[in-house]
């Protein structure tokens, strides 16, 4: 069984990372006390400098919290009449920035085709050609992502043993990630900030709700 959680995409302007990074953390330790893999989806087009930024800050969190590049995946989507060509090119581009560290990193890279065949041109040769690439996406996502076998990582467990000093670092990480945008990014949202670093100490806190749920291993 495969349980996968979803979380609202990075980029959106409708929902902070802050609030992101905290339903994850208001999940760790109910649902989320094991995980095996960390999987980036976005679009080839739609990469932009704040979408990178919040992809560093995705990624750091969860190393802090014991995850290893190989508990990452990259997919790259809506890859539909790509040339694999085409999609290597791009990838090889991005492992020149220097904004996006994570791709220095992480070696499991997919890219997905999953077309809505209802919006398709009823050309019989067209509609196979996107079925065979459907097929291949999901054999992909099958042998690189769900039977691949990588050790998983206690994020909660991490969160609670986490010296005192590596727990500041985590704080830093996430409230000083606007540093480097424009000036008119630290006007907006404060109280997210502050609200997830409340989250982070809660989870920090032994108490008699922490105690019933820290995982045992």
């Amino acid at each position: 069984m495969v349980n996968l959680f979803d979380t609202v995409g990075l980029g959106d302007n409708d929902v902070s990372i802050a609030k992101m990074l905290q339903e994850i953390i208001e999940c760790m330790p109910k649902k989320m006390t094991e995980i095996h893999k960390v999987v980036f989806c976005f679009k080839m087009d739609r990469l932009r400098i704040k979408m990178s930024e919040e992809l560093n800050i995705m990624y750091n969190f969860f190393k802090m919290l014991g995850a290893k590049p190989e508990n990452f995946v990259i997919c790259l989507t809506f890859c539909d009449t790509l040339k694999n060509e085409t999609i290597a090119e791009f990838w090889d581009e991005l492992k020149q920035r220097t904004d996006l560290e994570m791709v220095k990193e992480i070696t499991t890279v997919i890219y997905t085709a999953f077309p809505n065949l209802e919006e398709s041109d009823t050309d019989e040769n067209l509609v196979q050609y996107l079925k065979e690439k459907m097929r291949k996406s999901r054999r992909r996502i099958f042998e690189q992502v769900i039977a691949k076998g990588t050790g998983s990582f206690f994020p909660n467990d991490s969160m609670i043993r986490m010296p005192e000093v590596e727990f500041n670092q985590l704080c830093t990480i996430l409230t000083n990630y606007r540093s480097q945008r424009h000036w008119w990014w630290s006007l907006f949202k404060k109280t997210d900030q502050d609200e997830l670093i409340d989250c982070l100490k809660k989870r920090r806190t032994p108490n008699t709700t922490n105690t019933a749920v820290n995982i045992t291993h």
